[in-house]
């Protein structure tokens, strides 16, 4: 019997107005995201990879209901969180948290850490003024602080413990699914491990399920079940972490694994370089948007977007899969 999936993403578009080339009269429309699908079970984490500009953090905030997409459907736990209504709305609140890149700007610069975190249980919870004092003593300890680090301010914190504070703040509610986007790019290197070890152990303590954004692929690698890998707004491949960095199928996929000497040297296949810069989504109009870079690209790849292949266990966008 399969597992019902805690997240399921479903045909994901996003477009928004540039608003310089609109300036000139004309509305123009730059496409963030396309026709983006997956899943995730309970207890699981699913990691978004790719090049700066692929849409990684558009996604993360269209799971996380911070960006109403153009087209298709979020469900958590079977609702539809752009179609929730009035009372489905504090459950989804209370079970789908971010954790954002920089806990410098998460976090209110004029109140203590224990003002932000209450404010989180009056709005999400019904605790009383004692028990809402027990739980944030609780998270905090669970991140590796003390019950007196809620009188500090953000700025008596060290960037990492700002970022344990973050993270005290999304499971403060006991919620199901976490989102993170790059949670440890802005931390020193000393502190990233750290921070990883946690966010581990919260997910074996709480079964928690987490979707990480990241662009350190051995950090995926190490975090993750499955790995969704986007360009343009597009997916390119997406399966389990095992598979995909072991026998990756996509051209980009190759060249993106094969750029990282962590990633480079468990990869079973051969990469073929890829040409040029990173493109915007929406340049190859019809056509696959990795076809001004890749190597095999015909005039198929240019005019005709790849369809979902199912091979082996990966999930491929590429209309040359098995010739390369």
């Amino acid at each position: 019997m399969s597992q019902t999936p805690l997240l399921s993403v479903q045909h994901i578009a996003h477009r928004f107005l540039d608003k310089k080339k609109s300036r000139l009269g004309n509305t123009i429309h730059k496409q963030a995201l396309y026709d983006v699908s997956f899943t995730l079970n309970k207890g699981q984490t699913l990691s978004i990879v790719g090049e700066g500009g692929s849409g990684k953090s558009t996604l993360a905030r269209v799971i996380g209901g911070l960006i109403r997409p153009s087209e298709g459907h979020v469900y958590f736990d079977n609702t539809d969180i752009y179609a929730a209504k009035k009372d489905q709305l504090p459950f989804l609140r209370r079970n789908m948290r971010m954790v954002f890149q920089n806990p410098n700007a998460s976090l209110n610069p004029r109140l203590t850490i224990g003002k932000q975190l209450e404010f989180a249980l009056q709005n999400l919870t019904q605790l009383g003024p004692r028990q809402r004092i027990d739980r944030i003593n609780e998270a905090l300890s669970l991140v590796g602080l003390q019950a007196d680090h809620k009188d500090h301010y953000p700025h008596q914190f060290s960037s990492g413990q700002r970022q344990r504070v973050a993270i005290a703040r999304a499971i403060l509610v006991n919620p199901q699914l976490i989102i993170a986007d790059e949670p440890i790019s802005m931390l020193d290197s000393s502190v990233q491990a750290q921070i990883l070890n946690l966010l581990r152990e919260l997910q074996q303590q709480r079964d928690l399920s987490y979707v990480l954004v990241s662009n350190d692929l051995s950090v995926a690698k190490l975090m993750s079940n499955q790995i969704l890998v986007l360009y343009g707004g597009e997916v390119m491949e997406y399966g389990p972490v095992d598979a995909l960095f072991q026998t990756p199928l996509h051209p980009y996929t190759r060249a993106l694994f094969a750029a990282s000497p962590n990633t480079r040297s468990v990869m079973q296949v051969p990469a073929t370089p890829l040409k040029g810069e990173l493109g915007s989504a929406g340049l190859a109009s019809n056509g696959c948007p990795l076809s001004r870079r890749c190597p095999f690209a015909d005039e198929q790849c240019k005019v005709t977007r790849p369809e979902r292949r199912l091979v082996n266990q990966q999930i491929v966008f590429c209309h040359k899969v098995q010739q390369i």
